[in-house]
């Protein structure tokens, strides 16, 4: 007989066989996970691509686990890249010969491709599959490959656009071929497919062969290598003899009940659609039309001007009666005597004769070809003017030397680009971020090959004053928006006591957004250079900065520069559009060459300005300002440093 202790020992685990066995298994884990990735790592196999059906046929070598897409695509024939260059889910992937060939998704598994097999690959202008994160690509004994038949089965033969994101594919085949990882359920693997419709969920499987039923929230394991067509679920209508009595039982009742009911109902889908736009941050109409509720618009505006009465104050004070139609209408007819001043023939002879002056300015970065396209003038001799803020990148950064970062080209006659255009280098002299100009100096010689012609004229003796109220107000842009062609955008000055009416104008079709209307208005009228802003419409958006703006005259009156932008709704497009006026721009070079020593610019600027009023009184309040100042300063220096001083003597 044991002795008790002996019986304990027996209870008690052997540690070290405990540890042993744990060794045992942690040992064949590791061996397990090592084979897997042998498996993986002898991923070869070869197979053809043709492009059309009667394409020439290529051998593509498998190597590495992937989608089919991606080892195509990671052919290195030149051909194969140009034929896929559609959107991946325009291509069409065919495998097989004849009625019975079948199409697979761009993102299946090469390990199910067969050794040798062919893929013939088709491009549609519409979408065949949704584009799907590309899964992780495993051995072919982890996946279950299945076939759904183009027709439809029992329920869905007339119901293809159902079940089919594209049921209009061109060429022969029979099956769409699906593959899943064992385990997913079947309307999972259709979702992830990508080829089906997004909504599929309430289908079940007919076996081609046997005709037995799976329903779509089995799992796919039972489905490899077997054909199926998809029935979808017949719904059940609603009983209508039902319906009928439910409804005339009821309708003494409804009767009776809505003459009270009707009134409070509409208030409270009015309140509701005013809570549910104000919790989720949207527009009148966009909450009606989520809400599905009917409103009374007379409630709504009553209930806004109780909630409100600085705003009804401000609206009635804005549009009195129906002015608001009358300043459309106003606004019509300036705009057509704006387009007679222009449409007149020596007045667009004129402008073309000037536009010669106006030039492409590209700025490419000298280590990363970082491009920056820009307008710009010839201001007198070989000197251009345009905006600082193009190279506000470089002006961020600190740096002073322009030259060594970065090449400036100026490009003339470019109305075509037809190999006529005109090249200069250019680099930076003085600029002013505060009024956004930039004074560039052209080199001597043109860069174009065979080139001899000398800089076109400048327009700074024909610069002149922004139109007074009295005059039609029109204003001529010419410039290269976008980096393209010379263009010119006929416009017309809006005043700063009409700048909100502009906005508002423009901002027609969000009118609901009444906020963000007054929102963008209040920036526009804080912007420190407000007041002297020159305010426009104008489509001369990125690239046609530093263009010039022309008056009716021939005048160039503003330094186009920007506009105040709308992003939420309309993308790289401004509400309203402004320029800086060149005067008050000249007024500032003035100061900038004196303060950075170019005297001998100071001498040129004063020899073109002669003839122009409006320069010479510039000019004359300079020289006279700048004698006052050295007369005060000759004075302060005759004087003693300090009272102290005058003690001492």
């Amino acid at each position: 007989m044991a002795s008790k202790k002996q019986k304990a020992d027996k209870k008690q685990p052997n540690i070290r066989d405990f540890l042993k066995n744990k060794m045992n298994r942690r040992v064949k884990e590791v061996k397990t996970e090592e084979s897997g990735t042998s498996e993986q790592a002898d991923h070869r196999h070869t197979f053809t691509v043709r492009f059309g059906a009667d394409g020439p046929e290529h051998t593509v070598a498998c190597t590495q686990p992937g989608n089919v897409l991606q080892v195509i695509k990671s052919h290195e024939s030149q051909q194969f890249k140009e034929k896929i260059k559609r959107p991946e889910e325009n291509i069409i992937i065919k495998l097989g010969e004849g009625n019975d060939c079948h199409i697979v998704a761009t993102h299946f598994p090469c390990s199910c491709i067969e050794e040798g097999e062919r893929l013939t690959i088709t491009v549609l202008t519409n979408k065949v599959e949704k584009k799907q994160t590309e899964p992780r690509v495993l051995p072919k004994d982890n996946y279950s490959v299945f076939f759904i038949d183009k027709e439809g089965g029992k329920n869905s033969k007339t119901k293809t656009a159902k079940i089919f994101r594209c049921n209009t594919i061109p060429g022969k085949f029979r099956y769409y071929c699906v593959y899943a990882e064992k385990g997913m359920k079947i309307k999972e693997a259709l979702r992830l497919d990508g080829r089906f419709v997004d909504d599929l969920s309430d289908f079940s499987l007919s076996c081609n062969k046997n005709g037995k039923f799976t329903r779509c929230t089995e799992i796919v394991d039972c489905l490899h290598e077997k054909k199926f067509q998809i029935c979808l679920e017949k719904k059940k209508l609603p009983d209508v003899q039902q319906q009928i009595q439910k409804q005339d039982a009821t309708q003494q009742q409804q009767q009776q009940q809505q003459s009270a009911s009707v009134n409070s109902q509409k208030k409270n889908e009015t309140t509701s659609v005013l809570e549910y736009a104000k919790s989720n941050s949207v527009s009148l109409q966009t909450a009606i039309k989520e809400t599905g509720n009917e409103v009374d618009l007379k409630e709504i505006k009553n209930l806004l001007q109780q909630q409100f009465p600085e705003l009804k104050k401000w609206m009635e004070e804005r549009f009195p009666g129906r002015s608001f139609r009358k300043a459309l209408e106003l606004k019509k007819e300036n705009f057509g005597k704006i387009q007679q001043s222009f449409s007149e023939v020596h007045t667009v002879r004129e402008l073309v004769r000037l536009s010669e002056s106006v030039c492409l300015l590209e700025l490419i970065e000298n280590k990363s070809n970082f491009k920056v396209q820009g307008s710009g003038f010839v201001l007198f001799d070989n000197f251009v003017l345009t905006n600082a803020h193009l190279f506000e990148k470089w002006q961020e950064s600190g740096i002073k030397k322009w030259g060594e970062y970065f090449n400036i080209t100026a490009t003339f006659n470019s109305e075509k680009q037809d190999g006529s255009e005109r090249t200069w280098q250019a680099k930076g002299v003085l600029w002013n971020t505060y009024l956004d100009y930039a004074l560039l100096e052209l080199t001597c010689e043109s860069q174009t090959p065979g080139q001899t012609e000398t800089v076109p004229p400048g327009l700074l003796e024909r610069f002149g004053p922004v139109p007074e109220p009295n005059d039609d107000g029109g204003a001529c842009i010419i410039g290269h928006p976008g980096g393209g062609v010379k263009k010119m955008d006929l416009t017309c000055v809006i005043r700063k006591e009409n700048r909100e009416q502009a906005v508002e104008q423009n901002l027609q079709s969000y009118r609901d957004y009444l906020f963000t209307v007054c929102s963008i208005n209040d920036q526009i009228k804080r912007h420190p250079y407000a007041d002297i802003h020159v305010t426009y419409n104008s489509f001369m958006y990125h690239g046609a900065s530093g263009s010039p703006v022309f008056d009716a005259y021939g005048r160039v009156f503003g330094l186009h520069s920007g506009g105040f932008y709308f992003d939420k709704f309309i993308r790289d497009h401004s509400v309203i559009e402004y320029a800086f006026p060149l005067l008050k721009v000249f007024e500032n070079l003035l100061d900038e060459m004196r303060n950075n020593g170019r005297e001998d610019l100071l001498e040129k600027v004063k020899e073109v300005a002669k003839g122009n009023s409006h320069l010479e009184t510039i000019l004359n309040g300079k020289l006279n300002q700048n004698k006052d100042q050295t007369h005060c300063e000759e004075n302060q220096e005759g004087k003693p440093e300090s009272e102290e001083e005058m003690e001492i003597d």
